[in-house]
């Protein structure tokens, strides 16, 4: 949601965000991204993440046994 959005252009020597999304991918990690934030960044050829929905983020507060921050 928000900036986050834009964390697959982060360019870090440190930190290698890209990366490490795809290797929670590659583990079976499913990620979400706001369906607005990425269309008001004219991001949505850009992402690896599916847009969502405000409905996906209830589905997966619904489906968490421990905590979820947004």
């Amino acid at each position: 949601m928000g900036e986050a959005v834009e964390c697959e252009q982060i360019d870090h020597e440190r930190y290698t965000v890209p990366k490490e999304m795809n290797k929670f991918l590659d583990n079976k990690g499913i990620l979400f991204a706001c369906g607005t934030c990425i269309q008001s960044r004219k991001l949505e050829d850009q992402t690896v993440c599916p847009i969502s929905t405000m409905n996906d983020c209830v589905d997966v507060v619904e489906w968490a046994d421990k905590v979820v921050t947004f």
